[in-house]
């Protein structure tokens, strides 16, 4: 199976699925920066390809770096990578660590600390049948981690903000009264949409800063309406396998061609329509242990 970790990229918009016919992939570049230019210093100590490579593509990452520099430290023989503008200005300088090119050389990127922080940016809407899945999803990444993934809810300025949103004129209902047969058809069905999207929305270097997340729901029911089941619940069966889906993206996690995995893009392989007694057995999915191992490495 391939690894699902992501390559990295310059900005990368991943988008969540469940329940859907085929995959809808979109891109957006929101800012194009040309490759930094690398100086090296006139030290005896001369860097390995890996740490030139590193700290070129690290101030790639960096808003405004158009130039990279390495810098050798003899004191505590690592070097550091500077970041310059345009105009030469300098805007970041970071040491390069061992821990750093291991993690470079396996494509990882990572969140800058621990715990993560989110805040459901629109609480009310969501309803408390969402809000409860939102803290289920962010509860099975630690417990599945043993904790060396943290999460933390917070009121504002949050690293992952998300956003609960409804699609209108989706879910349609047909009664057919056939009073010759004696018999009352009726027919439910939900047009193929996503259940949620996630972006990662801001970089430092080769560090996860900021990302969000839309969770979709059918508009006209209890949260909209304030009748009949949660929004986010018709069509699935109650886990958070969306939500776990889309909080595994904002860490680079991709979607794998794996029906089995947590990954695969139909977060959840239930039919479009309410579903019949017994359809939900067995379909809760655990999250791969693949994807529990990068975490440990990257995180532990």
């Amino acid at each position: 199976m391939k690894k699902v970790m992501m390559i990295i990229g310059l900005i990368i918009l991943l988008c969540g699925c469940a329940p859907a016919t085929k995959e809808t992939v979109t891109s957006k570049i929101n800012e194009t920066v040309s490759e930094p230019k690398i100086i090296l210093t006139e030290d005896v100590i001369k860097p390995e390809n890996i740490t030139i490579n590193y700290c070129t593509e690290f101030c790639n990452f960096v808003r405004g770096g158009e130039q990279a520099k390495l810098q050798y430290n003899q004191s505590s023989e690592t070097f550091s990578c500077q970041c310059f503008d345009y105009s030469k200005e300098l805007i970041l300088n970071k040491e390069i660590t061992a821990r750093d090119l291991e993690l470079y050389e396996k494509k990882k990127v990572k969140w800058e600390k621990m715990p993560i922080t989110y805040q459901i940016m629109n609480q009310d809407d969501c309803g408390d049948y969402e809000t409860r899945k939102i803290h289920r999803a962010f509860e099975r990444i630690q417990e599945a981690t043993d904790k060396v993934v943290q999460f933390k809810e917070v009121i504002e300025d949050a690293n992952i903000e998300l956003t609960c949103k409804y699609i209108k004129d989706c879910y349609t209902k047909k009664i057919d009264i056939r009073k010759e047969e004696g018999i009352v058809y009726e027919y439910e069905g939900i047009c193929p949409h996503e259940a949620g999207v996630a972006q990662i929305t801001h970089y430092e270097g080769f560090t996860i800063k900021k990302a969000k997340i839309d969770l979709i729901g059918l508009d006209g029911f209890a949260e909209t309406s304030g009748t009949g089941a949660s929004g986010f619940y018709i069509g699935s069966c109650g886990h958070p396998s969306v939500e776990i889906h889309e909080i595994l993206h904002t860490f680079g996690f991709q979607h794998t061609p794996n029906p089995e995995s947590i990954m695969y893009y139909q977060a959840e392989l239930v039919p479009y329509t309410i579903l019949q007694e017994g359809a939900c057995i067995g379909s809760d999915k655990k999250i791969d242990q693949e994807i529990v191992d990068d975490l440990l490495f990257v995180y532990g």
